[in-house]
């Protein structure tokens, strides 16, 4: 036997190479760049639906999930690698380095003031995992979670069905208003 039973004693729960690799800067910061990843990927997605507006949205989310789940550290990380990825993918002209505005050089700093705002002002230790991993086995919180997402989502939808229809009945009305003067137009 390599190992006497006394050291065995010793060794904790906190020993676990699992426990390590969950508290280790590694993971922490590639937590980081696994929420930013997917705000990217999900407000790709959802473009289509939803369009051009509230671009940085999902990257403010990002940062507060990196935030929450991994501290401080990789909550500014999140910050960082979103500035550029929301000015590339959503700034006009889209997926181009450049920016075409003063707005959308004023949105990025915005979303960099409230990344650092938010990743400074978190009170959760640097090591958030074992609360974390507490929070994520409730099932209530992963339900409650699922539901404001989809609520959000719907919300979302309605929201841009109500706008496209307005728009739509606008051009109607336009039309309409065209077709009367038109008529009292020949009238005369």
């Amino acid at each position: 036997m390599l190992v006497k039973p006394e050291v065995l004693n010793y060794v904790s729960v906190a020993d676990d190479p699992r426990s390590m690799l969950r508290s280790s800067p590694f993971w922490r910061y590639a937590v980081a760049v696994l929420c930013v990843l997917i705000a990217t990927g999900v407000r790709l997605a959802v473009d289509p639906l939803i369009g051009r507006g509230l671009p940085l949205f999902a990257f403010t989310i990002a940062i507060m999930a990196a935030t929450q789940i991994a501290g401080r550290g990789p909550g500014l990380l999140a910050t960082g690698l979103s500035i550029p990825l929301a000015g590339y993918f959503f700034i006009e002209p889209r997926f181009s380095a450049t920016i075409a505005d003063r707005s959308g050089v004023w949105s990025l700093v915005i979303l960099g003031v409230i990344g650092i705002g938010i990743s400074l002002l978190s009170r959760r230790p640097q090591s958030a995992f074992p609360r974390t991993r507490e929070v994520l086995s409730d099932r209530s919180f992963l339900w409650r979670t699922a539901l404001f997402g989809t609520a959000f989502l719907i919300l979302v939808l309605l929201t841009r069905m109500l706008y496209s229809d307005l728009a739509t009945e606008k051009q109607r009305q336009q039309w309409v208003t065209h077709s009367y003067q038109v008529i009292n137009a020949i009238r005369r």
